[in-house]
């Protein structure tokens, strides 16, 4: 690696940003404020409406239930992308808002639902559970049946169903009935508001619950069918808005002075002539390879890149998981590629068990293929190996 240093005039600095970016070579070593004496820099001035239509764009996104795994078509990025984010928007929030306001009222519907339910089963109206001088009313859920009432008071009424039970008591026994109850397993519950009959409420609730179920029925369908128009072009504006805040906010990771501009970043040495020559083709731009040996010291080491042929590159999941060797330190991807199928035969050496890893291994693999390379894929391959 060489350690490359970029000087050029502020006033081009966005050029130098995407120039930069297009070439994907310099491992940019951020600047800290005071550093040199040197301050960093300032976001690009679209960085801010970048963000802002990217925080949009996510919401949108959100609300559509838009997979970021999901296989939606790229659209290719034109026109003015924050005046359609923002139509976009305006009318989702309206369907979003009216989703839950319905959703909202469907959990308030099916708390009355269960909380009438029980009322409904029994020959009552909630007037009658209420309005007593002399008599206290107590209802509530059982565990179980619950017998012998008669042993507390024999002055009492009750009315019960399977696991919900009503009793009238006299208050000067409602005390000791209310132990006797609790003690078999009687939880109080409170009478709904009201004086009508619980089996008519009961089905008001569910005539009103079902026709707000389908009215949220026709919003989601409505939200699906914008999903499925819109998520490629959702899709491709939000990498098209990573980029342009990832270039935006390049200029944080810059030092600057009042009139220049100064990078510093690690670069693979075949690939700096390449950048040198492209970025002296901007105005005033001065690209120099600096003394490593010099910076070692008190800099950050160089990027570590592992770079082996494609039959044993899935062994460098196993170095990764002990650490990446250091810049001046053998890759050991190579050793670890012959050591490890040979003890992995030693601990299962049966040609049974062999046949059915390998069979089972290149199933998954032809699974999988879709898939991006990542830890249990290049596990995958290793055990196949062994």
């Amino acid at each position: 690696m060489s350690r490359a240093l970029v000087v050029g005039p502020r006033d081009g600095l966005e050029r130098a940003v995407e120039t930069l970016y297009g070439l994907q070579l310099l491992h940019i070593v951020d600047h800290h404020a005071g550093e040199e004496d040197l301050e960093i820099g300032k976001p690009l001035p679209r960085a801010g409406e970048a963000s802002e239509v990217l925080v949009k764009l996510r919401s949108i996104a959100s609300v559509l239930q838009v997979q970021e795994k999901a296989k939606a078509p790229m659209e290719p990025v034109t026109g003015d992308i924050r005046g359609k984010i923002l139509s976009l928007e305006l009318n989702i929030s309206e369907e979003d808002a009216t989703r839950k306001k319905v959703q909202n009222l469907l959990l308030d519907l099916s708390h009355k639902v269960d909380e009438i339910t029980p009322f409904a089963q029994l020959p009552l109206t909630l007037a009658d559970y209420r309005g007593y001088e002399n008599l206290e009313v107590l209802v509530g859920k059982t565990a179980r049946e619950i017998t012998g009432l008669d042993t507390v008071t024999p002055e009492y009424e009750s009315f019960e169903v399977p696991g919900f039970l009503a009793v009238f008591v006299r208050k000067d026994k409602a005390v000791a009935m209310r132990e006797y109850l609790s003690q078999r397993g009687f939880t109080s519950v409170a009478v709904p508001d009201g004086d009508g009959h619980p089996r008519e409420m009961l089905a008001g609730y569910l005539g009103e619950k079902e026709r707000w179920e389908k009215r949220l029925s026709e919003i989601d369908e409505r939200l699906t069918t914008l999903r499925g128009r819109y998520a490629g072009f959702l899709a491709s504006a939000k990498a098209h808005l990573e980029v342009e805040v990832e270039k935006a906010e390049a200029p944080l990771r810059f030092a600057v002075t009042d009139h220049t501009y100064v990078v510093e970043g690690w670069v693979p040495k075949e690939t700096f002539a390449r950048m040198k020559v492209e970025l002296e083709r901007l105005p005033d731009v001065f690209v120099s390879e600096l003394d490593v040996e010099e910076h070692q010291e008190h800099e950050t080491d160089p990027p570590i890149l592992l770079r082996n042929p494609k039959a044993i590159k899935p062994f460098e999941m196993l170095v990764n998981l002990f650490g990446t060797p250091a810049y001046n330190e053998i890759d050991p991807t190579i050793v670890l590629s012959l050591a490890f199928p040979m003890m992995f035969g030693i601990m299962v050496g049966d040609a049974g068990y062999g046949i059915v890893w390998m069979v089972y291994g290149f199933w998954l693999l032809r699974r999988w293929k879709d898939k991006p390379w990542g830890f249990w894929k290049n596990l995958l391959v290793a055990l196949i190996y062994g």
